[in-house]
């Protein structure tokens, strides 16, 4: 993993892991899941897990989020898609979503997440 991406993950007090790759068929990135993510505003609200993949010096438009929401018709919301296949990983099952990540460069993982919090948060309502 990228050493700027480790730094930023450390400095804001995220946990993550890498996620063996056989857990997650049919994904060449590298998959990192962001465990009880929650964003600086100290919003402890949701119990959340994020799994991303990760391409070179980007994010890749596969992620997973520890909770199952149905899909939204806005297409610029997170798209549950059932190919990319659910998994388990450190007793969190987590479900697939295709996002849009053209706007995101790596170091912009905190910003991807916030949104998804956000999505789940009001997805929850």
């Amino acid at each position: 993993m990228d050493n700027n991406l480790k730094d930023l993950l450390k400095k804001n007090a995220i946990y993550y892991t890498l996620v063996p790759s056989v857990l997650v068929i049919n994904d060449p990135g590298e998959i990192i899941a962001l465990e009880n993510y929650y964003p600086n505003n100290n919003d402890e609200e949701l119990n959340l897990s994020i799994a991303l993949s990760i391409g070179s010096n980007r994010l890749n438009s596969k992620c997973w989020i520890s909770t199952k929401i149905d899909n939204a018709t806005d297409g610029s919301k997170p798209l549950y898609h059932s190919p990319y296949n659910e998994f388990k990983h450190n007793g969190v099952t987590y479900y697939p979503y295709s996002i849009n990540t053209s706007s995101y460069r790596i170091l912009g993982i905190l910003n991807l997440c916030d949104g998804l919090y956000k999505f789940v948060k009001e997805a929850n309502r």
